[in-house]
């Protein structure tokens, strides 16, 4: 389930390496993609990588720049796996009844996009239903064609029957906090959780 995600990921790594300029990726935003571009955020995670790294370049520009020629895949991987870490540790911090294991199989059904994976990200809460979990067998908590139905009903005791009970600035601290590399988890906290990002109405237009 870990490495399904993880791949899943990765590949939106490689579609952002393909949204940001050329040149400025390779003299600027290298860095900051690895330090700080993570996916998760209130837009889909290809959008969340790309403002996250321009807005860390922004926020902690490099005295000395050096222009890279490549991104090594070694290094996407392991931006992944912290933008996965982020992901997992902002539901758990969000939803204390969700386990490691439930909190990952939400960003995995949901396409590591965290405004459908959190149904309270923004001030319209909603339900799960775009979320199937029937045709994720393989993250089901039973076995057999049940499967799927016993996650769902899992899922909706630790989430939607218990109001979130850390706000969504707290828990972009956590993510921050265990994406490890970042420069400064308040920083984040402050950006990702502003009003503009916190609302339906911000994230429509951060997306025009």
């Amino acid at each position: 389930m870990k490495r399904m995600l993880l791949a899943t990921i990765h590949g939106f790594y490689l579609k952002a390496l393909g949204s940001l300029p050329k040149d400025e990726l390779t003299e600027r935003y290298h860095r900051s993609l690895l330090m700080g571009g993570y996916c998760y955020g209130p837009l889909d995670p290809v959008g969340n990588i790309v403002v996250n790294t321009v807005w860390s370049e922004q926020t902690f520009p490099r005295s000395n720049g050096f222009k890279l020629a490549m991104i090594s895949t070694c290094s996407l991987w392991q931006v992944a796996a912290r933008s996965l870490y982020g992901l997992v540790s902002f539901l758990c911090t969000r939803y204390p009844d969700l386990t490691p294991d439930l909190a990952l199989q939400r960003p995995l059904v949901a396409g590591a996009n965290l405004a459908a994976a959190d149904p309270n990200l923004f001030d319209n809460p909603r339900g799960d239903e775009e979320l199937d979990w029937s045709n994720c067998p393989q993250i089901g908590s039973g076995s057999g064609s049940g499967s799927g139905m016993d996650t769902a009903c899992i899922q909706n005791s630790a989430v939607h029957k218990t109001a979130a009970r850390i706000t969504v600035q707290e828990a972009y601290a956590a993510a921050a906090t265990a994406a490890c590399l970042y420069p400064s988890s308040p920083a984040q906290k402050e950006f990702l959780g502003s009003p503009a990002w916190c609302t339906s109405n911000g994230n429509k237009n951060l997306q025009a």
